[in-house]
């Protein structure tokens, strides 16, 4: 069980760090992990979580939108699956979360928004889980670098 969680785990990592050429297997990475999310009990879904918050933020900036929008269906399934194991990862995923959120392809920021609402269903947690992270999304994602050179930290 955990083996097959840790191989869905470095394949998102894997499929991050793959060239654009293999743009085409990025979709098929996240439906897998999709899949997995259904069916993997919540305590084995955590260990793959911090692989995961790095992955995402690197996936929400890929030039298919395809692999940003299958992204976002995928954090939204992870995060219905772990319910509250998502709080200790909160404030290295909700900056890449909320820039997605604001994605010009219409259906990745739609998956993005809706995968937040799926994990916050309250308006008043939305709201909470903002303040707690509001530096953090203040300064971005920190994976493209732009946000970096926006703030003088350096040439990103």
């Amino acid at each position: 069980m955990l083996s097959a969680l840790t191989n869905a785990g470095t394949a998102c990592i894997t499929a991050s760090a793959t060239p654009p050429s293999a743009s085409v297997t990025h979709p098929h990475a996240r439906q897998a992990l999709r899949a997995l999310a259904q069916d993997k009990p919540a305590e084995d879904l955590q260990t793959a979580l911090p692989s995961w918050a790095y992955a995402y933020g690197r996936l929400i900036m890929d030039n298919n939108r395809a692999v940003r929008a299958e992204a976002s269906h995928a954090c939204a399934a992870l995060a219905a699956a772990v319910g509250r194991g998502v709080a200790p990862l909160l404030k290295s995923l909700l900056p890449a979360w909320w820039l997605a959120g604001c994605d010009a392809h219409a259906e990745a920021a739609a998956a993005a928004r809706g995968a937040f609402a799926a994990a916050f269903p309250a308006a008043a947690k939305r709201r909470d889980a903002l303040l707690f992270c509001r530096a953090e999304v203040r300064w971005g994602c920190g994976v493209c670098g732009v946000c970096a050179r926006l703030r003088g930290g350096g040439r990103g």
